[in-house]
């Protein structure tokens, strides 16, 4: 009996009609390798509940024009306050400026002092009272985004973060499935809310090019006060449907194989985290899983292979 294969999601499952799990699968050491299975222990693996947000990567010329004001201000500050300083130095010596000219200097120290201020509060108001630029040891950072270096994503979770800003984040282009790559965030603060858009909102930094400026993405934070599930982990390759259930082999003893059924509701890339039904250690069939549900369903497969 030949077994139909089908490619959902990059895997190969197997669709064999049947009904319940036959007993356990026994084969000789010939048998196996005929087959060319391959077994693996199934790596241990944890899964904390996520918050699912949605944001846009920034383009980051509104961020340079924001730091040039910034750099232009607090240059001008520095000039300012050392004629005022110089200026005081001579009051009183030969050659001594007038007192318009202290004054002048004062008058111009205060108002580049304005500019600073004002240079600082229109950063805060497009990246937040938390930004990098509010410590100064931060500043190489918004530099880096200022030059497009690193990408600076907006994102908002509509059901809300109650227990603050998330430590971490993981972003991914919007469309793309969840079981796909992510791209951890470097650093993360609190954005401004959104008026039109209901939720808790979020600056996260991106490195390199991982994600374009100006796309879409979707983003995943651990949700605030849980704790993480403790489970295994198994590649989409092990994974076979029959009967209109997942299923995967585990090679109990040497050469005995048990079919068991599994969740496949927490994808991660390309695999599956497996929170009942096995354990880290089991050892899983990750190749030839499809052969030996065959020969469980059809035991006279045997003689055609």
């Amino acid at each position: 009996m030949n077994p139909l294969r089908l490619a959902p999601l990059g895997a190969f499952l197997w669709v064999i009609a049947g009904s319940a799990p036959a007993a356990d699968l026994t084969l000789d050491a010939d048998a196996r390798a005929h087959l060319d299975l391959r077994v693996e222990p199934a790596p241990a693996a944890t899964d904390a509940a996520e918050v699912e947000g949605f944001g846009v990567v920034l383009t980051h010329d509104a961020i340079a024009q924001a730091v040039a004001e910034l750099d232009t201000a607090t240059a001008a500050v520095r000039q300012s306050r050392a004629v005022v300083a110089r200026t005081q130095q001579l009051a009183d010596g030969p050659g001594a400026d007038s007192a318009e000219a202290g004054e002048l200097a004062e008058r111009q120290a205060a108002a580049d002092a304005a500019a600073l201020a004002l240079a600082r509060r229109k950063l805060t108001a497009l990246l937040g009272d938390a930004a990098p630029a509010v410590d100064g040891d931060a500043h190489p950072l918004l530099e880096a985004l200022a030059r497009g270096e690193r990408k600076l994503a907006r994102i908002t979770f509509p059901t809300g973060l109650a227990g603050g800003v998330p430590r971490e984040v993981a972003l991914a282009g919007l469309g793309t499935a969840r079981d796909s790559a992510r791209t951890a965030a470097a650093r993360v603060w609190a954005a401004p809310a959104d008026p039109q858009v209901p939720g808790d909102a979020i600056f996260a930094v991106v490195a390199g090019r991982a994600i374009a400026e100006g796309a879409h993405v979707l983003a995943w934070a651990s949700a605030p006060g849980t704790h993480a599930t403790a489970g295994a982990w198994i590649p989409a390759a092990a994974v076979i449907m029959h009967d209109g259930r997942y299923w995967c082999f585990v090679e109990r003893k040497p050469g005995t194989f048990e079919r068991v059924g599994i969740d496949l509701s927490r994808p991660r890339r390309d695999g599956y985290f497996i929170a009942e039904g096995l354990a880290a250690g089991d050892r899983v069939v990750v190749r030839g899983a499809g052969l030996l549900l065959a020969r469980e369903v059809d035991p006279g497969s045997a003689a055609a292979d």
